[in-house]
């Protein structure tokens, strides 16, 4: 099996990638709305609804801790740009410090091995 097959983080960062598309598509759709239009209300809902979903979808992908380096790495590379994408600007604190322990306790994860069960064995 591949890394992409067996490494959690990949499937939490496209699921999320695909959340924030839908989410940013349905903006861009409402953007283009004239005020009154009869689609309005069902974009706003929509808004709500992707937004939602984006919501759950990198609550669920920050604790994801990788298995492999390179999970590691699109981990590191992908949550720079969530971030600014979603601060849009503006100084986001909580998820700039989510994402920033995100990345750490990945990094930690990886380096540090699973501690050993006591092998009942006295020295």
């Amino acid at each position: 099996m591949s890394t992409l097959q067996t490494d959690p983080i990949f499937v939490a960062i496209e699921s999320h990638r695909q959340a924030y598309a839908q989410h940013s598509e349905a903006v861009d759709a409402y953007a283009k709305v004239d005020p009154g239009h009869s689609s309005e209300r069902r974009l706003q809902a929509l808004i709500g609804e992707f937004q939602a979903r984006h919501d759950v979808l990198l609550r669920a992908l920050l604790p994801t801790r990788p298995t492999s380096t390179a999970g590691l790495t699109a981990l590191a590379t992908y949550l720079p740009d969530i971030v600014r994408q979603v601060e849009d600007g503006a100084a986001d604190k909580p998820l700039t410090e989510a994402a920033l322990e995100a990345v750490c306790a990945a990094i930690q994860a990886l380096v540090e091995p699973e501690p050993r069960p006591a092998s009942g064995l006295q020295t």
